[in-house]
């Protein structure tokens, strides 16, 4: 399945109970350990502290007895959202502005507020295949400023349901990550991701038993989604299910989503040597992550790659490449040869710099009267600035003011409107529209929550950006 390398990797990944870490050397897992947080660190997969995350990060490395350099980390796949699409061929410098203006139709959500990510997949007929992924880009923020704080540079981030999708030497599969703050499910189908959701248990006195429950019903309307768009060819009855993630070596936990789901449930048989005392399905992201540069064939395939480092540019270090290496090397060599030459381009220069200084002496004095007669002028200049510094503030302010007229009135629809099922957590307003996060009862109300607004008529784009059993995100517009 895979060709290792042996150089040592070091991957880190967060949940929402824990940060775990993992060393690897070729195909053989060298160390492996956790540092527990507490429950008001990382919430629904969130880092809410990035300082005491980021002190727990250092704890971890100090433990796993790793240096701070680089390391390849997870990002939950909360409101991530991803596509395949096809394009005109066209010259590359072309492509980013060609998939902006593709996506802008394709994704519920403001590409502002989203980190995005493509690679090409392939060429026929005259069109190229992209496989784009984009993420939240306060949950990218807040991670790498954790990690940050914790004295690491991340050089690879992979979203962690992709990096669970390399534990899989299968074309067809499910794999379904159970962790106590969220929920994966991956459909793999002809060697890709066909479909990945990530979706947060229900809280407020649900039972463990309760949330699996709703998982599997999640998984067969997972199922059920990716065969209506692909009537031609459904996803395979006989492909296994993978389960992974701590709540996995539940033993009441593996036994509810076997009775819930109609595929074999297989045990999972990682591509690296583990130690027998180790506990696999905790560690799969980070194995996953361990094999993010590492080929993959299925069966002798092999298949389209959507491996994509999710960092972005702006957090990405530049270090010294090989070539860099070599340069200096035979630039060092060069000067050697050239040192009689330089030798007595020195004396030349010291007799110059004499020189320089005399005439320098006497340009100061010519400045300094220059000076004198400038910084009126200068003054003049500076009291000018200030004047129209307070103007445009006044200015500022006075829009601001003529605004909270209409941000007063958006408030009070939104509170209006609110569903007797419905908790809002978040509301951000700005300029003609306004993004609601909360939680709710069931779905439905949600639903329920965004027909009011068509209804309403102030706002009427309405747009559920993302729904689960518990929590929602509606972006309504005018």
């Amino acid at each position: 399945m895979f060709r290792f390398f042996r150089r040592r990797l070091i991957t880190i990944n967060i949940e929402s109970n824990s940060i775990r870490g993992l060393v690897l050397r070729g195909d053989r897992v060298e160390k492996w350990g956790r540092v527990t947080l507490t429950p008001d660190l990382v919430k629904n997969d969130v880092i809410l502290q990035s300082e005491a995350v980021g002190e727990a990060v250092q704890r971890l490395l100090k433990q796993l007895e790793a240096p701070k350099g680089k390391v390849i980390v997870s990002l939950s796949g909360l409101r991530s959202v991803h596509r395949f699409f096809t394009l005109p061929l066209m010259e590359p410098d072309l492509v980013e502005e060609a998939v902006q203006r593709a996506m802008k139709g394709e994704i519920p959500v403001p590409l502002e507020q989203l980190y995005l990510s493509w690679r090409p997949l392939g060429s026929k007929n005259g069109e190229q295949e992209f496989f784009l992924m984009g993420v939240p880009r306060d949950l990218v923020d807040a991670e790498v400023q954790a990690l940050t704080k914790g004295g690491v540079r991340p050089d690879i981030m992979w979203l962690k349901p992709l990096a669970l999708t390399r534990l899989v030497s299968l074309q067809d599969a499910l794999i379904v990550d159970l962790e106590p703050g969220s929920y994966n499910i991956i459909l793999l189908a002809n060697g890709v991701p066909a479909i990945m959701r990530t979706t947060i248990p229900r809280g407020d006195g649900a039972t463990l038993e309760d949330n699996i429950r709703r998982l599997t019903e999640e998984i067969l309307r997972t199922i059920e989604f990716y065969n209506q768009g692909h009537p031609e060819s459904p996803f395979n009855t006989a492909a296994p299910a993978f389960l992974t993630g701590e709540l996995s070596g539940d033993a009441t936990v593996t036994e509810l989503v076997k009775d819930g789901i109609d595929h074999p449930v297989l045990p999972l048989e990682p591509p690296v040597k583990c130690p027998p005392d180790m506990p696999v399905a905790s560690y799969a992201v980070n194995i996953g992550l361990a094999l993010a540069k590492v080929p993959i064939v299925l069966h002798g395939e092999r298949p389209r790659d959507v491996s994509l480092n999710i960092l972005p540019d702006r957090y990405r270090g530049r270090g010294w490449s090989l070539k860099l290496i070599f340069f200096s090397l035979a630039a060092t060599v060069a000067m050697i040869g050239l040192l009689p030459t330089y030798q007595l381009k020195i004396r030349n220069d010291a007799e110059t710099t004499r020189l320089t200084g005399e005439l320098a002496a006497v340009t100061q004095e010519l400045r300094q009267v220059r000076l004198a007669m400038n910084k009126e002028s200068a003054l003049k200049d500076d009291v000018a600035k200030a004047e129209a510094a307070v103007k445009t503030l006044e200015a500022e302010h006075q829009a601001i003011l003529a605004r909270r007229g209409e941000f007063t009135n958006a408030l009070g629809v939104v509170t209006g409107l609110l569903p007797a099922g419905v908790r809002l957590r978040s509301i951000v307003l700005s300029s003609g529209q306004i993004t609601l996060e909360g939680e709710m009862n069931s779905p439905a109300d949600a639903v329920s929550y965004a027909k009011a607004f068509e209804k309403e008529g102030s706002f009427p784009r309405v747009s559920i950006t993302m729904v689960s059993e518990t929590a929602f995100s509606i972006t309504v517009s005018r």
